[in-house]
Formats: C-alpha cells, structure tokens, sequence
C-alpha cells in the first residue's frame, strides 16, 4: 500500500507470502508453535518507514482492504487478528509505531459493514 493509498498485490491471497516466518520473541497470542505463520497469516506490506505516521489515504485504503479480506476468509476484526508485523518478529520495526492500530481497525469495522 502506497503512502496515496495505491493498492498493489504481488501475492495472491490463497497462496504463501513469505513475509512473517521467522518467529522472534512473538507477542502475539495466537501464534501457533511451531508452525511457520506464512501458513496461516495474510500480510500487507504499508509503504513507509518506522518513525512516518500514516498518511490518511493509507488509513482509509488499509481499512477498506482489511474489511474485504476479513469478510473473505472470516476474519474478526479485533487486536487479536490484525497485528503488527513486529507481533510475531521482534527485531522488526513494521508498520512503525506511528500507526494507530485501533484506528485502523475501527475503520475497518466501519468499511466492514457497507459491505
């Protein structure tokens, strides 16, 4: 996802995107152990580096795009699910903590329901 919002897929869903198999130090609480979470995760790469905030556009492409994979592939739209690449890799910095994820996630919510 570009900094204008410009969505760009290199990787179909159905198939494995090699962006978070190496497990360090994970936070995240639904990690599967020992199982590589390429298999089970969807990622979206957000242009940008760790200290840049969001740009709007990104906010409101990111949320319209986790809205229509959710509704795909069944996933709740909680903290729980929708995580920081750095939740399963702690020597990662991605998406940077300027991104307000709860922000994210509500208009993802919101986007959810005009579906």
């Amino acid at each position: 996802m570009t900094k204008e919002g410009r969505i760009l897929q290199y990787v179909k869903e159905e198939n494995t995107a090699w962006h978070a198999g190496i497990v360090e130090k994970p936070t995240w609480k639904l990690i599967i152990p020992n199982t590589n979470p390429n298999l089970y995760t969807i990622g979206i790469e957000f242009e940008g580096k760790t200290p840049e905030p969001f740009t709007a556009w990104q906010y409101e492409a990111g949320a319209k795009l986790i809205a229509e994979i959710a509704k795909r592939w069944q996933i709740p739209l909680d903290r729980d699910h929708i995580i920081r690449h750095h939740e399963i890799r702690a020597s990662k910095s991605c998406p940077g903590n300027r991104v307000i994820m709860d922000l994210l996630i509500g208009l993802a919510r919101i986007e959810a329901k005009r579906l």
